[in-house]
């Protein structure tokens, strides 16, 4: 591995329109979904995580600064939004330095964080004050045993209490439940709930079955999912304005909506102005497509601002249309998991 070296961010805050990203679709690309960390504490049956970060190697992680550096290249090219992920986020050291740092890059509009509500209890205070768009929390049952089943752990009480502390602050609170047949169906409406009783919204996510042993029979779909909504809830009704991925719905007297997320059924790809990086600083374009490119190596071997930039924005110009087409070319392909320079 080489060895890491201290990144010294640029000084220009020069906006070309020329560089900002547009893929080969004509989409404009303007959201990067960042990964701290590969470190979990939990090990949700679902989940491609290994528990606890195992079989990852910990040296590959981007420092702070390196993950800065390309940070402020992504904000050159146009990207407003950030969400940051793990793993679970709150177990790296350096996290909330890395929020205050990133809120504070010019062109970034906004800063988002998905967690599962169980390890962010001693960061609570200085994340209330930090002028965050939004906290997703990972919340799949109400039930402790069952929570216990699917997550390995009992965090429950935490999470909930999580969710009682940040949902009447300054930020938005979104609580999303992975569903999964047989398993934790049965609990949708009880969620549903959460949004009377609390000031946040309640997504329902289709589970995608990328981990081994995860079948399509344990997908209830997103019609399933508004059957049983629609049914039970008297007065729902579409939001006047959903989100870049999800279904949002109206209830009168709730505090919050209620959304639906298609991952499996892919309703949003063709207007997905996504990216993702890895922990490491790989670069991927779909979370159906294997194919990436480590932006970390190109750091770490002094690649300069501007090649790296012109290769992400080769890198864009090489998506697929939707996830059936990249899930499609997989089928096809040689399992190659780099992209071409």
């Amino acid at each position: 591995m080489t060895e890491k070296k201290a990144i010294k961010l640029s000084n220009s805050n020069i906006f070309s329109f020329s560089e900002k990203l547009i893929d080969n679709y004509d989409r404009s690309i303007d959201y990067l979904r960042v990964s701290v960390t590969h470190e979990c504490n939990q090990s949700c049956t679902y989940c491609t995580k290994s528990p606890d970060g195992q079989n990852y190697p910990v040296e590959d992680t981007l420092s702070e600064d390196e993950l800065l550096y390309l940070l402020q290249i992504f904000t050159e090219l146009g990207i407003k939004k950030i969400r940051f992920t793990g793993g679970e986020p709150f177990l790296r050291k350096d996290f909330i330095s890395i929020l205050k740092r990133t809120i504070a890059l010019p062109g970034i509009d906004s800063v988002n964080i998905s967690t599962n509500g169980a390890h962010i209890g001693k960061y609570i205070d200085e994340i209330k004050e930090l002028p965050l768009d939004s906290i997703n929390i990972s919340l799949d049952t109400l039930e402790e045993k069952k929570y216990r089943e699917i997550t390995g752990k009992n965090n429950l009480d935490k999470v909930l209490e999580t969710i009682n502390n940040l949902a009447y602050g300054k930020t938005k609170i979104k609580v999303n439940c992975v569903v999964i047949k047989d398993v934790n169906d049965r609990e949708i409406i009880d969620i549903a709930y959460l949004s009377k009783l609390y000031p946040v919204d309640v997504r329902f996510c289709e589970v995608i079955p990328i981990k081994a042993g995860f079948s399509d029979e344990q997908i209830v779909t997103s019609r399933e999912i508004y059957k049983t909504l629609t049914e039970a809830i008297p007065g729902i009704s579409p939001a006047i304005q959903n989100t870049h991925n999800a279904n949002m719905f109206e209830v009168t007297g709730f505090l919050g909506k209620i959304g639906i997320i298609g991952g499996f059924s892919r309703n949003f790809c063709s207007t997905c102005s996504k990216l993702k990086l890895s922990p490491s600083g790989s670069l991927k374009l779909c979370l159906y497509d294997k194919k990436s490119i480590n932006l970390g190596q190109l750091v770490r071997y002094e690649y300069s601002h501007r090649r790296i930039k012109n290769i992400i924005n080769h890198a864009v110009k090489t998506r697929y249309f939707d996830g059936y087409a990249a899930e499609e070319s997989l089928k096809k392909s040689d399992n190659n998991n780099a992209i071409e320079m």
